[in-house]
């Protein structure tokens, strides 16, 4: 990292905003000489670095490159050592600067070339004059006097009836009615965000892509969201393999066919339910127990009514688990990961989720004091590894299937000891 490299990259004005991007990264790591990556002794671990940084994918990243390369920038250097081992360098021009924002603004003039349709050459900015005025000499101006004219009042056409005419109202149009056409708009709007929630690489041209989405019909869509999760499942496979953009895949049906074997199979639609119901409440507990946000309750458009929408009509947990709905998280026990009711509860969410779940670090109120190697102590905010659950033990299988709190004091809606036994007998860990 140098000041230089810095320094250098930060000048340059690139049209494409991906590449000015790379480019700035590799100013980052060029030494004061212009050489990026000269320390890196994996062969492709620069590459990799720029695919972290830049969060694009390695396709991308080496398009970005070869136009850095044709752009005069950069070079990539290939070096064999003597005991064989292969580094890789990219060297910086630090000397050229290009700015193409400027050449598109101001581009060179040409004599020779003819005059735009629509204007004369009297019109086209010469010398110091501007582009939007021009000088007429001996030539009445609109006022009566001879000076700078406009050229959209030259423009003006001379017959002012032809704007006072009254214009003829249009023609009614047959076709689907207002409300119609906003619940469209609201499905292509919705179909276009499961498209980009599904795509595994995001695209640097979101308006080209919104237009391409938007212009599909509703059984394109689906096809289209049905490859966006095959890519994304082909991508979870093989972590580098190389992504189309977004706006390239849109353009191609025949791909969404091909990556759409490959997606899982299809989920049922999302269920949405009240806030407060059994369900929501199951549903909310659920979602603390796995460390997920709850989702924001959304207008049911048409009913006029807050819904809470949810994967599926019941959590794997079962409705039971809503009696905990109105408890804080915060003030849920804290077990530690060798405990028994750490065991019973780590059991349950793997029956839920096929995952264990992990212990976390978990901050309290107050301060400790923590000792150093050096014989030091710090004062630093009380910590504990663990995990928070509702309840010392999970519900047993009874009780979590029942939305009915249970009475007071009863202990039968927990694990009994027979459930405690039974986990006991399978292993009860890991």
């Amino acid at each position: 990292m140098s000041v230089e490299g810095r320094t250098w990259a930060n000048k340059q004005r690139l049209k494409n905003p991906s590449a000015q991007i790379m480019l700035l990264i590799i100013g980052e790591c060029a030494d004061p000489e212009g050489v990026a990556f000269a320390w890196w002794k994996k062969h492709d671990h620069w590459w990799t670095y720029l695919v972290d940084k830049t969060r694009q994918s390695r396709a991308t990243v080496f398009r970005r490159l070869n136009e850095l390369e044709k752009l005069g920038l950069i070079v990539r250097v290939k070096i064999v050592h003597e005991d064989g081992l292969v580094t890789h360098q990219v060297r910086c021009d630090l000397e050229r600067f290009v700015d193409l924002e400027a050449d598109e603004i101001d581009p060179p003039e040409n004599p020779d070339l003819p005059a735009p349709a629509g204007k004369s050459q009297s019109q086209i900015e010469t010398g110091g004059q501007s582009q939007f005025e021009t000088e007429t000499e001996g030539r009445p101006s609109l006022t009566g006097e001879t000076g700078s004219v406009s050229i959209v009042r030259l423009q003006e056409s001379p017959d002012k009836n032809l704007k006072d005419s009254p214009q003829s109202p249009p023609e009614p149009q047959s076709g689907p009615s207002g409300e119609e056409n906003e619940e469209k708009k609201q499905e292509a709007s919705n179909d276009l965000s499961l498209f980009r929630a599904a795509y595994p690489e995001p695209s640097n041209r979101p308006h080209e892509v919104e237009a391409a989405v938007l212009s599909l019909s509703g059984p394109e869509r689906a096809a289209l969201i049905r490859g966006a999760q095959g890519v994304a499942a082909a991508r979870k496979q093989n972590p580098r393999k190389a992504i189309l953009d977004q706006v390239k895949f849109v353009r191609d049906p025949a791909l969404w066919a091909e990556y759409g074997r490959l997606a899982p199979a299809q989920l049922p639609p999302a269920f949405f339910t009240d806030p407060g119901s059994d369900v929501d409440r199951a549903w909310s507990v659920y979602f603390r127990l796995l460390g997920y946000p709850i989702p924001v309750p959304r207008l049911r458009e048409g009913e006029g009514r807050m819904v809470r929408f949810w994967p599926s009509p019941e959590p794997r947990c079962g409705l039971g688990y809503g009696r905990f709905a109105d408890s804080n998280p915060d003030d849920w026990e804290i077990f530690d990961p060798k405990s028994a009711n750490y065991v019973a509860w780590g059991e349950r969410i793997k029956e839920w989720t096929g995952k264990w779940p992990v212990s976390q670090i978990v901050m309290l109120d107050g301060t400790e004091t923590i000792r150093l190697p050096n014989g030091g102590s710090i004062e630093a905010r009380k910590r504990r590894s663990g995990r928070r659950f509702p309840a010392p033990w999970p519900l047993n299988k009874a009780a979590a299937a029942s939305p009915d709190a249970p009475a007071e004091g009863a202990v039968a809606s927990f694990m009994t000891d027979d459930d405690q036994q039974a986990l006991a007998d399978e292993g009860g860990t890991r």
